[in-house]
């Protein structure tokens, strides 16, 4: 008998995605994917999948694990937050559901090349920063990259300032890819001579609410 992370993984594969409306369990699936033997698994194991959601979610609202240092001479485990994450993600089908969005509106003179060196500076303290997270069974360890190229776009919308929103929400909705990184994304909209937009998107998996904060304290 399968293991429940077993089936899920399976689930995935075959690209079956589930998740909860209150205490249900959806499910979607493609032509012929959920076989009558298929089906039959979920019905048995229905109990034991909604209580994973159920805890896996709750886990991404309070987590309570402190984080501990650890030496860097290898790929690590993820905590017990990040796994459920990065499973809910596995299992659901990438999405930003998981996305983190800061928009700061920016007024003055700005030195855009002095922007750039002050994140890549911030990107160099943090390793989370500059963590993936590689798929590995039916789990996944975070691995640590030295150096991360990380491009910060400026797009010039002085002459379309009524396509500012579409924008921001479009990158605050883009899925960011768990294997291969970045899982932050910076972008500068100029709307004016004098002022920019400043948008930050991280994922959940490396970055909350206290985080963020610091990140932003650094970088002013």
């Amino acid at each position: 008998m399968k293991t429940l992370n077993e089936l899920l993984s399976h689930l995935h594969d075959l690209d079956i995605q589930l998740w909860l409306e209150g205490d249900r369990l959806r499910y979607n699936a493609p032509k012929g994917a959920l076989t009558p033997e298929l089906r039959d698994r979920l019905v048995e194991r229905k109990a034991e999948i909604i209580s994973f959601l159920q805890q896996a979610n709750a886990t991404v609202a309070n987590p309570t694990l402190p984080l501990q240092p650890v030496v860097r001479d290898k790929d690590f485990p993820l905590s017990f937050a990040q796994e459920r994450i990065w499973f809910l993600e596995y299992i659901g089908g990438k999405s930003g559901s998981y996305n983190m969005p800061l928009v700061q509106r920016l007024r003055g003179n700005l030195d855009v090349e002095v922007l750039r060196k002050a994140i890549g500076a911030i990107v160099a303290r943090h390793e989370i920063l500059r963590t993936t997270f590689k798929r590995v069974r039916h789990s996944a360890v975070q691995v640590i990259h030295p150096t991360f190229n990380l491009e910060i776009p400026v797009l010039d919308i002085q002459q379309e300032p009524e396509k500012l929103e579409s924008i921001v929400t479009e990158e605050i909705q883009q899925p960011f890819n768990l294997e291969t990184g970045p899982l932050l994304r910076v972008r500068l909209l100029h709307l004016a001579q004098q002022e920019h937009i400043f948008l930050l998107v991280t994922h959940h998996i490396i970055s909350d609410a206290w985080s963020e904060g610091v990140f932003i304290k650094e970088l002013f």
